[in-house]
């Protein structure tokens, strides 16, 4: 049985959804009998390295590329040279991100996992429609995953998707990168290190973090994802000095990176902008289950997307309007670090549920 993988995302590239394509591929082709990706080609990425070695992945698996054009038909290009791929190379059952690709694998009779992570409309266009068409959404060949309860709730308002016939998966971790680093001590000396990683873009709640440094002279900030000249562009305001950028750093150092840290934040705000997209009511973030296998102390943004996983056993949550509110939370942490110390304990056990591994086997019972 050979099982394709089809995605839209450049790798190896800085972006998140190239995170998870890679991530999830590593476990089908541990998994299946026969595996392969199928991805356009990267001639304007701006990472050059070697993809698995980039992503930290140990088991390697063939990579087909599709020609990258501009213009918004390459959707539908895509989907085209991707299914004839797929004909060619003889692929038995399909995953993937593509809304054309599981349209047009349906049509071939071929089993296909479609993996949701957003509004339809905003990959597809006007071709949208097929999410309403009842020879697509009920045919025995499709099955719907989508990454939340709440982007499982907005399609079936919104285009009257039975959540039955539904999966709902978040996205997940390895948690076997971050093993190593397990023995990192927690709160080893009186200040705190207390980290970000992420970008500086819409609703990712930095201003947050930069009014907490600008108010603590007892701890140490530390950023992954840009540099001090990133966040003075786009924030306009001088950075404080109690903030140390180390700019962007490839996911395989990111389990390092985490569990050097006493403190992880995850400001996000309850408007995310990704790719022109607002995905933070339906949102799965990686950083939130990388944090969470970290066995570092979280705060994040109490919303409700983020309650799915989390909650005040395993995570201290703040409102993402209040600076102050994230400054108590510290204040709380630093009184209470045994209690810190156990809802870590707490999440990093939480986690082992939500791994890349367990995802992609689920998606394979699907298609059996």
């Amino acid at each position: 049985m050979k099982t394709a993988y089809i995605a839209r995302s450049i790798i190896p590239s800085q972006s998140a959804n190239s995170i998870h394509v890679m991530k999830i591929s590593e476990e089908f082709a541990r998994l299946c009998e026969e595996f392969e990706l199928i991805v356009p080609t990267n001639d304007d990425s701006n990472v050059k390295e070697d993809p698995f070695a980039f992503y930290g992945i140990e088991t390697k698996f063939p990579i087909r590329r599709i020609q990258k054009k501009d213009g918004g038909m390459y959707r539908y290009y895509f989907a085209l040279k991707s299914m004839k791929q797929v004909r060619k190379d003889k692929v038995d059952q399909i995953v993937t991100r593509e809304p054309l690709v599981a349209f047009l694998a349906v049509l071939m009779h071929k089993k296909v996992v479609l993996d949701l992570h957003g509004e339809v409309a905003h990959m597809v266009g006007r071709a949208y429609r097929m999410m309403r068409w009842k020879f697509f959404v009920k045919s025995p060949y499709l099955n719907l995953v989508m990454i939340t309860e709440s982007l499982a709730k907005y399609y079936e308002k919104k285009y009257g998707v039975d959540p039955a016939t539904v999966t709902v998966l978040p996205d997940g971790c390895t948690i076997e990168n971050f093993e190593p680093y397990y023995d990192l001590p927690l709160f080893a000396e009186d200040s705190m290190k207390i980290a970000y990683a992420g970008s500086f873009g819409v609703g990712r709640g930095y201003e947050i973090i930069q009014e907490l440094a600008e108010n603590d002279e007892v701890n140490r900030y530390i950023i992954y994802g840009g540099t001090r000249e990133d966040a003075i562009r786009i924030t306009g305001k001088e950075q404080p000095e109690n903030i140390e950028f180390r700019g962007y750093i490839a996911n395989r150092d990111i389990p390092k990176a985490l569990c050097e840290q006493d403190v992880l934040l995850l400001p996000y705000q309850s408007t995310v902008i990704a790719k022109g997209e607002d995905t933070g009511k339906v949102m799965s973030p990686l950083k939130l289950f990388e944090s969470m296998a970290s066995g570092r102390v979280i705060i994040a943004s109490d919303l409700t997307i983020l309650r799915e996983i989390v909650d005040d056993s395993n995570c201290y949550l703040a409102n993402p309007d209040s600076a102050a509110d994230w400054r108590e939370v510290l204040r709380e942490i630093s009184n209470n670090k045994e209690e810190a110390k156990k809802r870590a304990v707490k999440a990093k056990e939480d986690v082992k549920q939500y791994t890349w591994r367990k995802r992609a086997e689920k998606m394979l019972e699907l298609l059996a």
